[in-house]
C-alpha cells in the first residue's frame, strides 16, 4: 500500500504523529475524525491514518476515511483524484460507505466530470453491500432522474422505511402529502410521516402537524398540531409556510386574532397561499388589524395567483359582485362562480343565485336564480331565506 504516497501538513506522516502502531490508537483516530471530519481532531486521526496506510493496513474503513481526507484537504494537501481512487479501492474492498461518498463525488463532478449514471452504480454496489443509506440515496436519485412515478423508486421508499430509514419515510410522507407522482393519501402520509416526526424531522412534524389540524386522514387534533409545531423549523421557505400558517390557524381556533395574524404575515412572507388567503380575509372582516378591505382583496388575489382554490375564488368573487375593496366588476364576479366544479356550497349557491336572478354579470334567468336561491336556503343558509323573504 505504499504506492500513494502520503504528505500530511506538508511533512511526512511518520515525522508528524507519534504512533503506537495498535488497534486501539486508530480507534480513538476513528472517533477523533469524526463523521466526514467533524469531530474533535480529524487533522490528528488524518496522521494516524496515513501511517497506518503507509505501514501497509488495507483495511477498507482506514482506505475509506484517508480517501475523504485527500478529498476534503483534511490534514494534508487536497487531491481530488487520488482521494476518489482510494474510494475506489475501499468500495472493491466490501466498505458500503465509500459508495456513498463515490456517489457524490459523481454527482458533483469531483475528480471528473459529473456522472449521475456512475453516481447510480456506486449507489447499487453500497446497496449489495448492506447499507440503508445507499438504498434511500439511490431511491431519491432515480425519483429525480427518471421522473416523478418511479415506481422503483418509491419501492426502495418503502423498502427502507420499513427497515427504520426515517429519511425513506419523510421522503414517502411528503409524496402522499403533496401528492407527486402518485395520488395523494392522507392515511399513508400520516403513517411515514409520524415515523419521521418520531425521529426528529423537523419537516415531518410541520406536515403531520398540518394532517392532525384538519383532520386529514384520520381525526383533528389541535393539541397534538401545537405540540409538533412548537420549536419545530426548518429553514426552507415552503415548509415554514406552512408552519407559520398552521400556528396563526391554531391561534385563530381559539380567537386569539391578533396573534393569529402575525403568524399569517409570517406565512404570506414565504409565500404560502393560505396565508396570504387568511390575511387577507382578517384585512377584509377587520379580525385582528384594523378593517382594510382594499387590502384585503390585494391579498386575496396575490393568493389565488400563487393558488388558485375554490375558497379563495368565492371570495373574490363575492367582493365582485358587491364592489368591496375594489371597483365593482360583476362579470367577472359570476365567471369565477359559474367556472367552480363544485356549486353545492350554500354560499355559492346563493351568490350564484342573486346573479341570475338579478342579471349581474349574465343576462337575468330568474327561474335558474330562484332554483338556487331556493336550494340555498333549503340548506340553511340564512341570508338566501332572508333575501326570498324581500323578493
Amino acid at each position: 500500500m505504499s504506492d500513494i504516497t502520503l504528505s500530511v501538513n506538508g511533512f511526512n506522516a511518520n515525522a508528524q504523529v507519534s504512533f503506537a502502531g495498535g488497534t486501539g490508537e486508530l480507534a480513538k483516530a476513528y472517533e477523533a475524525y469524526g463523521r466526514l471530519g467533524m469531530g474533535v481532531n480529524p487533522e490528528f486521526a488524518a496522521g494516524i491514518f496515513a501511517q497506518h496506510y503507509q505501514k501497509g493496513n488495507s483495511d477498507p474503513l482506514l482506505v475509506c476515511r484517508l480517501g475523504e481526507c485527500l478529498i476534503l484537504g483534511i490534514g494534508m494537501a487536497q487531491d481530488l483524484p487520488r482521494g476518489v481512487e482510494l474510494l475506489k479501492r475501499s468500495l472493491d474492498a466490501g466498505c458500503a460507505e465509500a459508495a456513498l461518498h463515490l456517489a457524490e463525488c459523481a454527482l458533483m463532478g469531483i475528480g471528473g466530470s459529473a456522472d449521475a449514471k456512475a453516481a447510480e452504480e456506486f449507489l447499487k454496489k453500497g446497496m449489495e453491500l448492506g447499507s440503508l443509506e445507499a438504498k434511500v440515496r439511490l431511491a431519491g436519485l432515480l425519483f429525480e432522474r427518471q421522473g416523478k412515478d418511479d415506481l422503483y423508486a418509491r419501492e426502495l421508499f418503502r423498502e427502507s422505511a420499513a427497515a427504520g430509514s426515517a429519511a425513506a419515510a419523510f421522503a414517502l410522507g411528503t409524496l402522499f402529502y403533496f401528492g407527486i407522482g402518485t395520488p395523494s393519501d392522507d392515511s399513508q402520509a400520516r403513517h411515514y410521516l409520524s415515523q419521521s416526526a418520531q425521529a426528529g424531522i423537523p419537516a415531518a412534524r410541520i406536515l403531520l402537524a398540518g394532517l392532525l389540524f384538519y383532520g386529514r386522514g384520520g381525526a383533528k387534533e389541535s393539541a397534538a398540531a401545537r405540540q409538533l409545531l412548537s420549536g419545530a423549523e426548518t429553514g426552507n421557505r415552503i415548509i415554514d409556510g406552512i408552519s407559520h400558517t398552521l400556528k396563526g390557524n391554531l391561534e385563530s381556533e381559539e380567537n386569539h386574532e391578533e396573534r393569529a395574524v402575525s403568524f399569517w404575515a409570517e406565512g404570506a412572507r414565504c409565500g404560502n397561499g393560505e396565508s396570504l388567503r387568511q390575511l387577507g380575509m382578517a384585512f377584509l372582516k377587520g379580525r385582528g388589524v384594523p378593517r382594510d378591505p382594499r387590502s384585503g382583496v390585494l391579498l386575496l388575489e396575490e393568493s389565488y395567483r400563487n393558488a388558485p382554490d375554490p375558497e379563495t375564488a368565492v371570495e373574490i368573487a363575492e367582493c365582485c359582485l358587491k364592489g368591496t375593496g375594489m371597483v365593482r366588476d360583476c362579470s367577472r364576479g359570476y365567471d369565477l362562480l359559474n367556472s367552480l366544479k363544485d356549486q353545492s356550497s350554500p354560499r355559492v349557491q346563493f351568490l350564484l343565485g342573486c346573479a341570475c336572478y338579478c342579471g349581474m354579470g349574465t343576462a337575468p334567468d330568474e327561474v335558474r336564480g330562484l332554483e338556487l336561491l331556493k336550494r340555498a336556503a333549503a340548506a340553511g343558509y340564512e341570508p338566501a331565506a332572508e333575501y326570498l323573504k324581500r323578493i
